[in-house]
């Protein structure tokens, strides 16, 4: 069985999609899990609508927010009765053949811990964005190998809601209840570490980005800075990679800091002294680094858009 988990948190406007695209699945052995953490919108009465319907198996209202969705995350692994579990964002919604694909990855090899699929990124004013970077239609990767060259390289999981992962690859999972937006690397990372990995070239996720992402609140901007430098120094330390690529991936971080125009920023700045314990480099280099960055994400995204088939977002536009 698959135990789909649905953690929410003030997207009152898009929990019918995502709860009803879920219980829509072509895949029938599942039970769903609905957790909010003490919305302030409506969530609670259209949440309760669900509560008789014979997929859903709990649900839990916090009366007090916990401060981070990972904690969430992990309450709702800790509930689950399946084998496998997704985790579904409240604002995002699938395709109905999610779980079917994705599970039918997973009988390839016993050896399996985590299925994934890529994702079309939708932005609010309605464009869509091919968010992948699969290399064939599909394909196994060892865990240790996924590690290195692309969860580490943020090249990996877009989003939690593309992927099916064991339960028992989750036990004794490092501590991300602190997190406050980058936790889902170092449990991506661990699940990985696990097994291997299933990757399909399908898109069937759709991730929506709007102003209440916390990938696009300034407020979490530093903290999400100094959450990816702690995984990136665990992540050495667990032998899950080596010196020159925290090296590498610090002076990715610093680039972002360019980037976003945020080297003059004290906390930004406390930062920057942090990490030259790690790294050296010319800020020419980084700025440098940052545009062809920039140039290339921009081709690559304009590319992939003109070729997406708009159409992909059908019945659940």
């Amino acid at each position: 069985m698959i135990s789909v988990i649905i953690p929410n948190y003030n997207h009152g406007p898009y929990l019918e999609l995502r709860i009803n695209t879920i219980l829509n699945q072509t895949f029938a052995d599942f039970e769903v899990i609905i957790l909010d953490d003490c919305s302030k919108d409506n969530s609670r009465e259209i949440i309760n609508q669900y509560r008789s319907h014979p997929k859903v198996s709990a649900i839990v209202f916090n009366e007090t927010n916990s401060g981070s969705v990972f904690k969430q995350w992990l309450k709702g692994i800790s509930m689950a009765k399946g084998d496998w579990i997704l985790i579904a964002e409240s604002d995002d919604w699938s395709e109905p053949s999610l779980l079917e694909h994705l599970y039918e990855g997973t009988k390839n090899d016993p050896a399996i811990t985590l299925s994934f699929c890529q994702t079309l990124t939708v932005f609010a004013n309605g464009s869509i964005n091919v968010t992948s970077f699969a290399g064939r239609y599909k394909v196994l990767h060892s865990g240790s190998e996924f590690i290195r060259n692309r969860l580490i390289n943020s090249r990996g999981l877009v989003t939690a809601g593309c992927a099916l992962f064991r339960k028992d690859a989750t036990t004794h999972m490092p501590d991300i209840s602190a997190f406050k937006s980058s936790g889902d690397m170092t449990f991506w990372i661990y699940v990985a570490s696990k097994g291997k990995v299933h990757e399909t070239a399908m898109c069937l996720h759709y991730w929506r980005r709007h102003a209440t992402n916390t990938t696009t609140n300034a407020t979490l901007f530093m903290s999400k800075i100094w959450e990816l430098y702690e995984t990136y120094l665990w992540a050495q330390k667990e032998n899950h990679i080596n010196q020159i690529k925290v090296k590498e991936r610090c002076l990715f971080l610093v680039n972002i800091l360019y980037r976003s125009d945020m080297l003059e920023n004290a906390e930004a700045k406390v930062f920057l002294k942090e990490v030259k314990k790690n790294v050296s480099s010319p800020l020419l280099k980084v700025r440098f680094s940052g545009f062809c960055k920039a140039v290339s994400y921009k081709a690559v995204n304009f590319f992939q858009k003109s070729l997406l088939n708009v159409f992909m977002i059908n019945h659940y536009k």
